[in-house]
């Protein structure tokens, strides 16, 4: 048996996705069954995980292994034993084995389906592509390591969607994301998604037949990835975080999606960022210190 002991403590819906999608994969590669703390997919999704996951924490864990600071794929993740505890990000979809079986694992339960039709017109998501957008202070506080991406980003993004007949718009704060849309050149109408639920976000975000041009969040990765249409067409910023940062994310992006270039390499680049932003930088480093 391997465990995950933490699951649901390193992040949010995005990130505990990679981290249960990780897990259930080793477990399949090893031929073991695995346990992890009940977490938000247990009601989210129809995980038919019973016969593979132990219900009861066993007495003691294993050996702990720590992916440390690489977030991304790491071969040492693939080289684990049976009987580890397991502890990182895990975000690639290098480890699992076939995406049509993560999707089997991730679909969405009939409560979530129906929350979502009860409160928008989902109907709105055929022949539409959307974007997310991060604009909230949540988020402002991580701009020295994850760049705000430029309206022409998404003016580029929407364009690769040749038969989108509209942009639904999926945003933290959408009073900002109105006023941040003006910016971007597109002749489709777009919509604001509002009223939802993040789970029932994300389940829209994945009917959006036409594609989705994504920002550099977990939660919006696993829209693009979960897309019921096979030929969704999938944009992706190319540089998920700065250029220049310590440790980047490696292999973040999958291969079969469009990547665009949106950053300076040197304007944007993580050290003349903290150079720039003193006051930021200075807020960072006091953060640190009140932990």
């Amino acid at each position: 048996m391997i465990t995950f002991s933490k699951l649901g403590n390193y992040g949010r819906l995005g990130n505990q996705l990679f981290q249960y999608a990780y897990l259930r994969s080793m477990a399949l590669r090893l031929g073991t069954d695995f346990w992890c703390p009940q977490w938000d997919g247990d009601r989210i999704f129809d995980l038919h995980d019973e016969g593979v996951r132990i219900n009861t924490a066993p007495e003691k864990l294993g050996d702990l292994y720590d992916q440390g600071v690489q977030a991304g794929f790491s071969m040492s993740a693939l080289m684990i034993k049976d009987g580890v505890d397991i502890q990182g990000y895990f975000q690639s979809e290098k480890y699992y084995q076939s995406r049509n079986v993560i999707r089997e694992w991730y679909k969405f339960s009939e409560a979530i389906v129906k929350g979502a039709g009860a409160k928008f017109d989902v109907g709105q998501a055929t022949d539409s592509v959307s974007i997310s957008l991060r604009l909230d202070e949540d988020y402002a506080k991580t701009r020295e390591f994850f760049p705000m991406y430029p309206p022409e980003y998404y003016s580029e993004g929407i364009a690769k969607a040749a038969n989108a007949r509209r942009v639904l718009v999926f945003a933290d704060r959408i009073d900002l994301a109105k006023k941040f849309a003006e910016k971007i050149e597109c002749e489709l109408p777009l919509m604001f998604v509002e009223k939802l639920s993040p789970p029932e976000q994300l389940w829209l975000m994945t009917r959006c037949t036409e594609g989705n041009v994504l920002v550099n969040s977990t939660f919006a990765w696993w829209g693009g990835y979960l897309n019921a249409n096979e030929n969704a067409v999938i944009v992706a910023p190319k540089e998920w975080v700065r250029p220049g940062v310590p440790v980047p994310i490696v292999n973040i992006v999958p291969d079969g999606w469009i990547k665009i270039d949106s950053l300076h390499p040197i304007w944007d680049n993580f050290q003349i960022w903290r150079i720039t932003h003193p006051g930021e930088t200075l807020r960072r480093v006091l953060r640190k210190f009140e932990k």
